[in-house]
């Protein structure tokens, strides 16, 4: 595991005096000086930029002040004024999941999906000792063997049935990776407030794999002396360190471990009562003086096909790069989603909506790719499923936490995703897309489809980005 610190936000003016080729106080050069600047606007009559050089000029009082404020007074969004890039590099698929976890921060993964993956699994700390090290070795081995062979045999089907050189290549790494463990090595760049990364840094401390907590150390490592005014209080306390406690408490309960969440993939579980009219209702609340009941009232007493011609209104100059008005946050949608790790690698991105996890599980079987089954290793793809469970119902014995790092990205766990009508606007767009991945595609698909039932105005305009337009035609053609 390799974390480095790439970059943050230090005074413009403090640039300017570096490409001047001035001396500069190496102290200055700290996120610091602007987050005292900017927490002092408030109280002082003095302008923001006059701060900032008071700032500049004195670090330690600037430190002083941030703590004051930050920790004294509680005023953590001072330490949002500080911004840190991270490239995260080595750590395993499952370590991601949890850095990833954190919504205030920006992530850029490199993706299995463009890149032909080496030999390069992560043996555990929790499994370093025999006879553990040495099966868990020989799991990824034969993983990365199948995925090679995957590779070459998913590739020359495809080329065989037509597709070009470069689609064939990209399509043969994208599913081939369905064999690989959680445990391969990825890495990304990460953005992130120090608001956030205090909180991050904790949690991942408190986290029950050794690599986690290592992930955690090695942030507070990078900017702990940089920031010490805004990211200072990074040990995990008892809340955070007892929460994996709770499930001892919980009631005796039984059920279907292998029962899916719908028909298909996905479950519409609640929602809002009537979204259409909630959404009119707070459209009418926002642009005229009246009280919601009142704005209610008039979307009770307008037709079917007023309501339809509002929302047409609502739509009409709408492009496919424009998110839907804000008055679509007034609604909620809440999905059960079985999935493949593969998939959820996709979902966890949409970080505004609220997503509860499930550990994968290995009775909810595994997704194959269907050129895996074009391609002839569909029996050799569940001869090696069935392995890997057989060494993880081993490995869970010793260590439960750890042992799906042996599970493959086929394996699959469910979810519960929660998020309102804006917010499944820009899932769908997105995810519902040609150029998405063919999994969470199909899932983006069958969430289109619920929602429609219950909101089919809301959703008019709910396709993928290449659909939009031919979608909207189709809407405004009877107009």
């Amino acid at each position: 595991m390799k974390i480095l610190l790439a970059g943050y936000n230090i005074d413009r003016d403090l640039i300017e005096q570096l490409k001047r080729g001035e001396t500069v106080d190496e102290g200055a050069l700290t996120p610091e000086t602007i987050s005292a600047a900017y927490a002092r606007i408030s109280r002082n009559p003095a302008d923001v930029n006059i701060l900032r050089e008071k700032s500049r000029a004195a670090v330690e009082k600037a430190r002083k002040s941030n703590e004051q404020i930050v920790f004294g007074l509680g005023h953590a969004s001072v330490a949002e004024h500080a911004c840190f890039n991270f490239d995260v590099i080595g750590v395993s698929r499952l370590a991601i999941e949890y850095l990833e976890h954190f919504r205030l921060a920006s992530y850029t993964e490199k993706s299995q999906r463009y890149i032909k993956i080496e030999d390069d699994g992560l043996i555990p700390e929790e499994f370093s000792d025999e006879p553990f090290r040495g099966e868990f070795l020989t799991l990824v081995k034969e993983q990365n063997a199948f995925y090679r062979r995957a590779f070459e045999e998913i590739e020359k089907a495809l080329l065989k049935n037509g597709d070009c050189a470069k689609d064939a290549s990209l399509k043969a790494r994208e599913d081939a990776r369905y064999a690989l463990p959680l445990a391969i090595r990825g890495q990304l760049g990460m953005t992130v407030n120090g608001r956030t990364l205090e909180n991050m840094i904790q949690k991942l401390q408190a986290a029950p794999l050794a690599e986690v907590r290592e992930m955690g150390r090695q942030l507070f490592a990078r900017c702990g002396k940089l920031v010490p005014s805004l990211v200072k209080y990074t040990e995990p306390d008892s809340y955070h360190l007892n929460q994996g406690k709770l499930i001892n408490a919980l009631p005796s309960v039984s059920g279907n471990g292998k029962q899916a969440a719908g028909q298909g993939a996905v479950a519409l579980l609640t929602h809002s009562p009537n979204p259409d009219n909630s959404i009119l209702t707070t459209l009418i609340f926002n642009k005229l003086p009246l009280s919601f009941e009142d704005a209610g009232e008039a979307v009770r007493e307008m037709t079917v096909k007023q309501k339809k011609e509002l929302f047409l209104e609502l739509f009409r100059d709408m492009n496919s790069y424009h998110s839907v008005s804000r008055v679509f946050e007034n609604t909620e949608f809440t999905f059960e989603i079985m999935l493949s790790a593969t998939a959820f690698a996709q979902l966890k991105r949409h970080r505004m909506g609220t997503l509860l996890i499930q550990p994968y599980l290995t009775e909810l079987g595994v997704t194959i790719p269907e050129t895996m089954v074009a391609a002839g290793v569909e029996t050799a793809y569940f001869d090696l499923v069935r392995k890997v469970n057989r060494v993880y119902s081993r490995l869970a014995e010793k260590n439960t936490d750890a042992a799906p790092y042996c599970l493959t990205n086929g394996h699959r766990r469910r979810v519960i995703f929660k998020l309102n009508a804006r917010e499944l606007y820009h899932f769908v767009r997105l995810r519902a897309d040609e150029h998405a991945q063919w999994d969470i595609r199909s899932i983006a698909a069958e969430v289109m489809a619920l929602v429609k039932e219950v909101a089919p105005f809301t959703f008019m305009l709910a396709s993928g980005k290449h659909e939009f337009q031919e979608t909207k035609k189709q809407v405004f053609l009877n107009e």
